[in-house]
């Protein structure tokens, strides 16, 4: 499993750089010796796709297309021969040129074909530019399509982890940041941190959270009628998953670590709203 150092670093940039960071990040751990995030991952891409033959009638396909809520349907002579991709968009362009379009052929569209064990992002490129892959194995069998579905789905399920452990974070320090002194940061941040440099709050980890809640004077000060141990455990279960998804795992982190962090993030969040509701209704009321 690849342990990627710079993930502190990624999740402090500002959005715009996190994702062109991130994706550079994932290349260069999977296209190295022991890469193995491969097409092949994918469900989608290990399925026989819906497809129709040379002939088949457009109002045959657009049935199949309305009925299964497709975009595409490949248009295949048999498992290995591939003629091209009958689409929406293949079809709309046709109808809004006037064209009399009475059988798949004179509706679809070149398609591509990646192999089963193609870089997963290079399967992504190419659904970014033709909404849909067509996918085959070692012995050149169509057995898979990507679509912008799968990209959507497979992002969610590897970048998702990445945001919320950043808005815990966020969280978090806003809620310590009126109550530490930078002599409590000098006690929870390791010291080989400089003698001359200013501690922030933003110089925190997990483990430096996690001791600030357990001393009572901050825990106090926060002045929150919750169970400290509860909440606690909560960022304990953060920090413990945070390090699972910083040693990437090319499934994800699973959906019930998934969860945890969206609960908890939703918590912070909650506790965020009604904590600056209550600071308004208090100004009113001075």
């Amino acid at each position: 499993m690849t342990s990627i150092p710079q993930w502190d670093a990624v999740l402090r940039a500002p959005l715009r750089d996190k994702w062109e960071t991130i994706l550079f990040e994932f290349k260069s751990v999977w296209t190295g010796e022991d890469a193995t995030h491969r097409v092949s991952l994918l469900k989608s891409a290990q399925k026989t796709p819906l497809s129709v033959s040379p002939g088949t009638s457009v109002q045959h396909a657009v049935t199949l297309m309305m009925e299964n809520d497709y975009s595409q349907l490949p248009v295949l002579q048999d498992e290995k021969t591939v003629k091209g991709m009958f689409s929406w968009r293949s079809y709309g362009k046709r109808m809004a040129m006037a064209f009399e379009c009475s059988v798949v052929d004179e509706a679809m569209e070149p398609a591509q074909v990646l192999d089963l064990d193609a870089w997963l992002f290079e399967a992504f490129a190419a659904v970014a530019k033709s909404d849909a892959v067509l996918i085959q194995n070692k012995a050149r069998e169509i057995c898979g399509i990507v679509t912008a579905y799968d990209v959507s789905e497979t992002f969610g399920t590897l970048v998702e982890p990445f945001l919320l452990i950043e808005e815990i974070e966020k969280h978090l320090r806003a809620l310590l940041k009126d109550h530490v002194s930078e002599d409590d940061l000098k006690k929870v941040i390791p010291s080989k941190t400089s003698a001359n440099t200013r501690l922030r709050i933003t110089d925190l980890n997990f483990g430096g959270y996690v001791a600030l809640l357990k001393e009572d004077r901050v825990w106090d000060a926060l002045r929150l009628k919750l169970d400290r141990r509860v909440f606690v455990q909560s960022v304990v279960d953060a920090k413990s998953i945070r390090n699972d998804v910083m040693h990437f795992r090319p499934l994800g982190i699973g959906a019930e670590k998934l969860t945890k962090l969206r609960n908890f993030a939703k918590f912070l969040r909650e506790i965020r709203i009604l904590r600056k509701a209550g600071k308004k209704s208090e100004s009113k009321n001075v």
